[in-house]
Order: C-alpha cells, then structure tokens, then sequence
C-alpha cells in the first residue's frame, strides 16, 4: 500500500502480517462489524497520543467526517462509532481545525437534514470536548493600554516571526517548528474554504478573521520567513512572549466564540420541521457557556435560558414538555448558584393568559428536579423571586381560571396547581435562620392585601374567603412538612420561633394582660359564642372577628404552623428528655400550650393537645404547677367533644393527655437541691439533671388528681363505649389514682 508510507504515524495502522488487526483491511471490509472494531481501535491509538497534529488534521478528521454522512442504512452503526472516534480526535485538534471542524458540521446540518440525528450527535461530541482554556476574565482597558506601551518600544518583528509567535502559542505538542507552520497554514486554508463556502450557502456568513489573511499560505513560505527572523526574534524576546501569546489567543477563542460559534450554534437549537428543542444541543451549548469568565458567562447564560424559555410560550404540549424537561437538565448543570436566573427569565417570558399555568408548572418542575442536588441553603438567593411566582399561582389569576371548566380542560398544566408540592420542596432546601421570614411573612402579606382590595367595594377575597384561607393553611402545612426534615433547623431557633409565633397569635389569658384590641377605649372583645355541632368551640369567620391578639387573619393558621414544627421535631426524637439544654428549651411551651388549648379552631386545640401529650414524658419543671390546670381544660375539652362526637378525633386525643397527666411509671432520679428553691420555683435546668448530688425520688408524670365529679363523669363516659383506645389503661389509672387519694 502506498499511502501508510507516507507517514510512519499512518504506516503504524498497516500489519500486513496480521490481517485481522490491520486498519486499512478491515477499514474496507464488506463485513460491517469489522469496520466497527477497526475504529475502536483507532480511537484507543488517539486517545493515546500515537499521532501528531498533521496526521489528525490532514488524514484522520476528512475520513471520519466522510464515514460519519454515510446515508446507507446499513451503515449506521459505523457512523456512530465514527462519531465516537470524531470525538476522540477533536480533544487533540488546535483551534482553527477545531473551529473548521465545528462549522463545517454545523453547515452539513443546515444541508443534509436527512442526517440530522447522526450530524447533531456529531457536533454535540465535539463541543463536549472543547479543551481550549478562555475561562480567564477580559483584559481591563488600563492594562491594555500598559501593553501597547510595552510593546511599542519593542523591536518590531517581522512576518515570519509574528507567525512563528502565533503557532508557538497553537500549543502544538510534539511537533517541530516545521510542522507546527504547516499545519497552522492548512488550517488557515481550510478555514478560508469554510468561509468561501458558507458565503455560498448561506447570505451574510463570513470567512475566517480577517486579521489572519495576511499570513502566508503554504509551509515553505513560513519556514523561510521564520529563519530570516530568527535573529531578530530572539533579539526581540519571543521566547518570553510565550505567555503574552496565549493570552492572545485565548482572547481571539473567546471573540470567535461570542461573535460567530454560539449565535450559529444558536440558530441550531431548534429542528426546524418539528420546531422542537434539540435537548443535546442546548446541553452542548451550556458546556460551552460554562466554559467562559463569570461575567461573560452571566451575559451570555440570559440569552440561552431565554431560548428555552421561549419553547414554553407554545401552544403543542409536546414542546412544552420537551422545553420542561430541557430547562430541568439546564437547572441541574448550572447548579443553585444561577436559579435565580432562571426563574427570572421565565417570569419575563411567561406573562400572560396560559403561560401564567405554564409558569407555575414549570417552576415546580425545575425545583423537583434541582432540589435533590442542592444543600440545604443554597437556594435562598432565588426565594424572593420564587415567592410571587408560588403565591400568585395560588392565589392571583391562575387559581382564579382554574375554576373555568373550559379553561381547566384546556391544558395539563391548567387541571391543577402543583405549587403547594413547590413550599414543600421549598421548605426542604431552605436555610431556616433567617430566611424563614422571607416565606412566611410573603403569604401574609398577600392574604392581608387581598383583604384590603375588598373593603371599598366589590367581593372581599382576603380574610372573610374561605378559600383563601384553606389556602393558606395548606401552604403553612407544606412548609411545615419541609421544614420538618431540613437539617438546618436547629432546636433553639426552632424553639424561639414557635414561642414567638405562639406569643403573638395565640389568644390572651382571661383576665391577665391586654385585651385583643389592644386599646383602652371601650372596644370589646367579639363574644364568645355556643359551639356548632361537630366542633370543638365555635370558629370565628365573620367579618371583622380574629383570633388571637393581632389583627392578623391567619393567626389560627399561624399557631398551627408553629405546633406542626414543634411536634414534627418531638417525634423525630430531636429532643432528649435527659439533656439538660433540651429540656430548658422546652420549659417557656407550657404556658403557651395551655393558652393554646383556649383556641376557637379544632386544628390548634388538637395540635395543643398532641403536643402537650409528647412533652408530658420530658418531666418539664413546672409541669406539676401546671397539672391541674391542664387536667381541667383538658375535661372540659372531653366534655364538650363527647356531646357532639363521642369518637371524634378530639376525644381520643383527649383521653390519651389524661392518661398521660394521671399515670405513675418508673421513678426518675432528681437533685434534693430543688426542693430548696424558694416558693416552690423548680430547680435550674442544669442544676437538675447536672449537679448529680443528693438526689430524691419523684414521679414520673403531672401527679395531677381529678375531682370526684369528673372521675365520676369520665369513668361514667368510659363504661357506656368499652370501644375506645385506651379504656382498659384509663381504668387501671383512675383505679390506682383513687387508691392514692
């Protein structure tokens, strides 16, 4: 064979000895499998660095490029393991056979759309390998103008060795001086070529920079030139200029790459039959993006995420589905740090009529998607742009249509709202201190001014709507169900958050402290009034009645909230009954469950009671002030359920308090030094459970005792339902209660 003997990197290809290992037989072989394996081969001998960048250029990216736009059938898998061996090849070329590379595929697509798959895949391996280094940040105008300066009292070098300095900064290794000339002057031919022919293929595309025409053109002439210069290039430190010349090139990559490969590459994100996204396209594409300075990158980022955006706005849900899925993987690549470019792209994309459905749903999707790779806290930039998103889903235009049967029918992502899962997400990933305030306070706000819209005129939605209300109650307990399970909510800013959320919404103590108007001027409280069948105590609706001692319409939904947090992290085991800290966390809840226990709504009275039943274990200081206190709210509670609903949830959460207040177990070992504290205030926290020094026997329990008429009452409501959890115990307890007293 004559061509191997050409070269001794493409003679290495040929043993005539072994036929069943020689490229060039089996490169030709009618059976396919044999071509396959013959370009593996090569691809194994080029991931090796077996050839130089001559041999790469001139010989091995035409072949490959050939095998690749193969139209046979038959010959598909061969094109595909050539484009895996394409890719192998790209990862060595210099940047002008890089970019001619690149655009040469690009104007195949625009072409031969018959090959549109295999060409896109093509061209997403080579630009998965882009292995040029432009990550450095443009240079400033002052050192720009320190450089001219410097380089104007150098001597001023010729044209051979200006193209001696541009192929010494190609990077091409391994080759000499000779070869590395020749291949940057077929490079430039090839890329001269490239222009000449995307001039003829389509309007308005241009060659190769012009910067580059003056350089000549073949080996000969560069080789000449360079050793008339040599003298003076050396003279002039062209040795030193290595570095000077990198940077220079890095700097023409990066134009090239801004100005010409990304607006075309662009240009093939869509498939222009389907007008679908090209998913590998866009993720080429982002590699690509990611590869450039932050601040290019931020600029550059905007107008990708736009595009894709832009696939949203369409009224085919295939596409939609496809942008969806495209923006998810995009999100995911980029990380935390620029969801919030995201979001905001989409927000100013999606405006109006359908797309507001669109938004809410594709938000929730990227936040599914992104939320299992993120830490929790590194989303807290994006929240504020997330908030108007989330509560205007729920709460504005969208949730107002989604009523509209016609319009619900209309579009998958119309039926519903997937926004309450998002708080969920939303609250798992949140960093709790002190970006609680930047989810909470939002929601109140937008029930509180949809309130005020209603007051001059027209239909109030606000505090007097039911439904936004079970609104945002359903949010807070998403939120809750999030917070839940995030480890950056740590116990004593749980702890402060719950008392001062309880402090302010929860109703005053009869009789202690100002009243809920807050004002001495003669405004009274709303009277309390008979309790409805199938409640606990009569909720308050109406205009103008609200919970608590603010004016806030969702204080009963707020309590809620903060007794959702406080039980979730009570049976996740969170707090130790024996740690000490623990325990003085728990001690200020105990007055506040009981002021909770007065609420007007079920929901708080229940949380009430489920909490105080967890804590009862914890043996808290003051318990046993607050034992008989407890036992009474919790009789009339029982009381005033069983008329209405003797199995009703509130009865059994009722009965397993009062077990819980009433029984006796094992004994638990205290320090004597808290009987000694004066008027009967428990000992310090640390003193108790630390000081390990005359100790004493107490019981385990509130040691709470009940009064004749409510045992009687109670043992009366017992024997009339032997059906009820907890009978048999509540026996034994009232039984061994009555032997103590």
């Amino acid at each position: 064979m004559i061509l191997p003997s050409l070269s001794p990197e493409l003679a290495s290809l040929a043993t005539p000895k072994e036929p069943e290992a020689d490229f060039y037989l089996n490169l030709t072989h009618i059976q396919l499998p044999r071509r396959q394996r013959a370009l593996a081969r090569l691809r194994v001998r080029v991931e090796e660095g077996s050839f130089g960048v001559p041999t790469l250029t001139h010989w091995l990216l035409p072949m490959l490029n050939h095998l690749v736009i193969r139209s046979s059938a038959k010959e598909m898998d061969v094109a595909e393991e050539a484009v895996h061996t394409l890719r192998a090849v790209a990862a060595r070329l210099p940047w002008r056979a890089y970019l001619a590379s690149l655009l040469g595929l690009m104007r195949l697509l625009r072409l031969q759309p018959s090959l549109e798959k295999r060409l896109v895949r093509a061209l997403v391996a080579v630009l998965e390998v882009f292995h040029f280094d432009i990550s450095q940040e443009e240079e400033r105008p002052a050192l720009a103008a320190r450089h001219e300066a410097h380089d104007a009292d150098q001597p001023k070098l010729s044209l051979g060795a200006a193209a001696l300095r541009r192929a010494a900064a190609t990077g091409l290794r391994g080759a000499g001086p000779e070869q590395s000339l020749s291949v940057g002057a077929s490079a430039t031919k090839a890329s001269g070529r490239e222009g000449e022919e995307g001039e003829e293929g389509e309007e308005g595309e241009e060659g190769e920079e012009g910067e580059e025409a003056a350089v000549p053109e073949t080996a000969a002439e560069i080789t000449a030139s360079a050793a008339a210069a040599a003298a003076a290039a050396s003279a002039a430190g062209v040795a030193g200029a290595g570095a000077e010349g990198e940077l220079a090139l890095a700097a023409v990559i990066r134009n090239t790459v801004r100005g010409k490969l990304l607006p075309q590459l662009y240009a093939h994100l869509k498939d222009p039959k389907s007008e679908n996204l090209r998913v590998p396209v866009a993720m080429a594409v982002l590699k690509l993006l990611l590869q450039l300075p932050p601040s290019v990158l931020e600029r550059e980022l905007r107008g990708l995420i736009m595009r894709l955006a832009g696939a949203m706005k369409s009224r085919d849900k295939a596409q939609r589905a496809v942008g969806r899925e495209t923006l998810a993987k995009v999100a995911v690549e980029l990380g935390a740090e620029h969801f919030g470019t995201i979001i905001s792209e989409l927000t100013t994309a999606l405006t109006r009529g359908f797309e507001l459905h669109v938004l809410g749903h594709t938000v929730h999707h990227l936040l599914a998607a992104l939320a299992p790779t993120v830490a929790p806290g590194d989303l807290d930039d994006a929240v504020p742009l997330l908030m108007p998103v989330l509560l205007e889903d729920i709460f504005g235009e969208p949730a107002e249509k989604r009523e509209v049967d016609a319009i619900a029918n209309s579009s998958k992502e119309a039926r519903g709202t997937q926004s309450f899962h998002s708080f969920e997400l939303l609250g798992a990933t949140l960093g709790f201190v002190p970006n609680i305030n930047l989810v909470v306070p939002p929601l109140h706000a937008r029930v509180v001014s949809a309130r005020v819209s209603g007051v001059d005129g027209g239909e109030d939605v606000g505090a007097d709507s039911l439904k936004n209300i079970s609104n945002a109650r359903e949010v807070l307990r998403t939120l809750s169900a999030g917070l839940s399970g995030n480890p950056t909510l740590a116990l004593p800013p749980l702890c402060v958050y719950v008392c001062g959320m309880l402090s302010t919404h929860l109703p005053k103590e009869e009789g202690g402290g100002p009243s809920a108007s807050g004002t001495g001027d003669g405004a009274k409280a709303a009277p309390r009034r008979p309790a409805a069948a199938g409640t606990v105590l009569q909720p308050k609706v109406e205009a103008g009645l609200v919970s608590g001692a603010t004016d806030s319409p969702l204080s009963r939904e707020l309590v809620s909230f903060a007794l959702e947090l406080l039980l979730a992290a009570v049976r996740r085991g969170r707090f130790d009954a024996h740690n000490a800290a623990h325990v003085s966390l728990l001690e200020p809840l105990l007055p506040l469950l009981q002021r909770a226990m007065r609420s007007d709504a079920d929901g708080v009275v229940s949380l009430a009671l489920r909490t105080l039943s967890a804590l009862v274990p914890f043996q808290l200081p003051s318990l046993p002030m607050h034992a008989a206190a407890l036992l009474d709210h919790t009789m009339a509670l029982l009381r005033r359920a069983a008329d209405f609903a003797a199995t009703s949830e509130v009865v059994g959460i009722c009965l397993k308090v009062l077990a819980a207040l009433l029984r006796e177990a094992r004994t638990h070992k205290r320090p004597a030094v808290a009987a000694a504290k004066p008027d009967g205030v428990a000992a310090d926290a640390h003193e108790d459970y630390e000081l390990g020094a005359e100790i004493e026997d107490t019981r385990v329990g509130g040691g709470a005792k009940m009064s004749e008429s409510q045992l009687r009452w109670l043992v009366a409501f017992l024997s009339v339902r032997p059906t009820l959890t907890l009978t048999l115990t509540l026996t034994l307890t009232l039984t061994l209660t009555l032997r103590l007293a």
